[in-house]
C-alpha cells in the first residue's frame, strides 16, 4: 500500500513555509538595502572626486553629459531657453561676473555669454572624439594670442674625459619659437522654439552635441589646410615642404618622402617615410590619412603577397599600416600627383594647437525664420607645426 501524505502532514508543511516566508522576504530586502549602500557609496566617492576637481558647486544629475548643474550652469540652460527673456538674461549676467571669458572687456549680450565649464569641458570631450588632429596634436591653452612656444633643436654637445682631467665646455642648444596663428572659429547654431521649450530636453545637452558637431568640423579642417590668416596654420600649409633631411633643413619646415610613381602610392615609398622619422618620434607616429586612402593601402601586398596593412576587428583598436596605428582625417587630401596624402609622425610633438580663452555664445537678433532661435557660438583657436622634425609627409611624385 502506497504510503501518501494525509491533510494534517501538508498542513503542518504549508505552516513551515508560511512562517519562512518572511525570513526570505525579509533576507531579499537587506541584499536589497546592501546593494542600495554600496550605491551609495560609489555615487558620493564619484561625487568628491568631482567636487575636487570642479569645485563645491557641482551636482550631478543623470550622468549624460551637459547635465553637471552649478549656478552658471543653471542659468546658461534658462536663458537657452529664452534667450530673449530680460529676466533670464539678466539673470544670467548677474552670475557670469565671476565666469567672465578671459580677455574679453564685454558682458552680457554685446560681448556674449560664456558657456559654462562642466558645458564647455563637455564640449572639449565630444571635439577631441569627432577631430583627429586636435585628439593627437598638442594642446595648450593661452591667456594671450602672442604666446610664442620654444623649441629644443636637441643640438647640444657633450665630451667624455677621464676622472681629473680639465672640463671644456660643450655647445648649447638651439631654441627656436613658434607663434601659432589665431582666428575666430564660430558656428550658426539654429533651434524651433517649440524644442528649446520642450521640458523634456536636456538642453544643455543638446547645445554640447550640436556645437560640438560644428566646430570640429571647422577645426579639422583649419589643422590639415588652414592658410593663417585669420585661422591656424595646417600641418599642409606651412613653409612648402622639402626632401632634405633633419640636420640641415629649416626649421619649421616638413620632410616629404617622394614614392616613386608620379601619381600612386607605393610600398618602398611607405617604407621610406617610416625609416625616414627618427626611431625617438617613430614608437609614438600615428599613420594620418583620408578613408579614401586607407581603402587603397588596406589592399596593397607586398612582393610576397602579404599585406603591410592589419584591418582592425574593434572598434576601440585602429588598424596599422607597418605596424604603426592609423588615424583617419577626412581632411586630408586624395591620392594624386603632387598631394600629400599621408603624415606620418609623433603629432603631440609635431604640431601644436592653442586655445585662447572658451567658447561664448551670442543670439542673432536678425529674426529671418519664424519660429526658430539663432544662437552663434565662437572661440579664439591656434594652431602651428612645432617640432618639425616630428612629422614627415607622404608626397606622390617620382622625385
Amino acid at each position: 500500500m502506497t504510503n501518501q501524505p494525509n491533510m494534517a502532514d501538508m498542513a503542518r508543511d504549508l505552516q513551515k513555509i508560511s512562517a519562512a516566508v518572511p525570513k526570505m522576504q525579509a533576507a531579499a530586502r537587506a541584499v536589497e538595502d546592501h546593494a542600495k549602500r554600496l550605491d551609495q557609496v560609489e555615487e558620493t566617492a564619484a561625487l568628491a572626486y568631482e567636487t575636487a576637481k570642479r569645485g563645491p558647486n557641482y551636482t550631478p544629475t543623470n550622468g549624460r553629459a551637459g547635465n553637471v548643474i552649478t549656478p552658471h550652469a543653471k542659468a546658461f540652460a534658462d536663458w537657452l531657453r529664452a534667450p530673449q527673456d530680460s529676466n533670464r538674461k539678466a539673470d544670467l549676467m548677474g552670475v557670469e561676473m565671476d565666469y567672465r571669458a578671459e580677455g574679453s572687456t564685454q558682458t552680457g549680450a554685446a560681448g556674449g555669454f560664456a558657456v559654462p565649464e562642466p558645458v564647455f569641458e563637455a564640449i572639449q570631450e565630444r571635439i577631441l572624439e569627432i577631430g583627429a588632429m586636435r585628439r593627437l596634436a598638442a594642446n595648450y591653452t593661452v591667456a594671450s594670442t602672442g604666446t610664442r612656444f620654444l623649441v629644443n633643436r636637441n643640438n647640444a654637445t657633450s665630451a667624455w674625459v677621464g676622472e681629473t682631467d680639465a672640463r671644456d665646455g660643450t655647445g648649447e642648444p638651439t631654441l627656436d619659437s613658434r607663434a601659432p596663428t589665431f582666428g575666430t572659429v564660430h558656428t550658426l547654431i539654429e533651434a524651433t522654439e517649440e524644442l528649446l521649450l520642450d521640458s523634456a530636453v536636456n538642453i544643455n545637452a543638446w547645445f554640447l552635441n550640436a556645437a560640438a558637431q560644428q566646430i570640429a568640423q571647422a577645426e579639422g579642417a583649419a589643422f590639415i589646410s588652414g592658410n593663417g590668416t585669420n585661422k591656424p596654420t595646417g600641418l599642409l600649409a606651412g613653409p612648402t615642404p622639402v626632401t632634405t633631411g633633419d640636420s640641415t633643413r629649416t626649421a619649421g619646415t616638413l620632410q616629404y618622402v617622394p614614392t616613386g610613381e608620379a601619381a600612386a602610392l607605393t610600398i618602398d615609398g611607405l617604407n621610406d617615410t617610416f625609416f625616414a622619422l627618427k626611431a625617438a618620434h617613430r614608437q609614438s607616429a600615428t599613420w594620418v590619412m583620408s578613408s579614401a586612402t586607407g581603402a587603397v593601402l588596406s589592399k596593397m601586398k607586398d612582393a610576397d603577397g602579404r599585406s603591410i596593412w592589419q584591418q582592425s576587428l574593434s572598434a576601440d583598436t585602429p588598424s596599422t599600416l607597418l605596424g604603426r596605428p592609423v588615424v583617419f582625417d577626412e581632411n586630408m587630401p586624395a591620392v594624386e600627383a603632387n598631394a600629400f596624402p599621408i603624415a606620418f609622425g609623433d603629432m603631440r610633438a609635431g604640431y601644436l594647437i592653442a586655445d585662447s580663452g572658451g567658447l561664448r555664445v551670442t543670439t542673432d537678433d536678425n529674426i529671418t525664420k519664424p519660429g526658430y532661435v539663432r544662437f552663434y557660438v565662437r572661440r579664439r583657436v591656434g594652431g602651428v607645426i612645432y617640432d618639425s622634425d616630428a612629422v614627415k609627409l607622404v608626397k606622390i611624385a617620382a622625385t
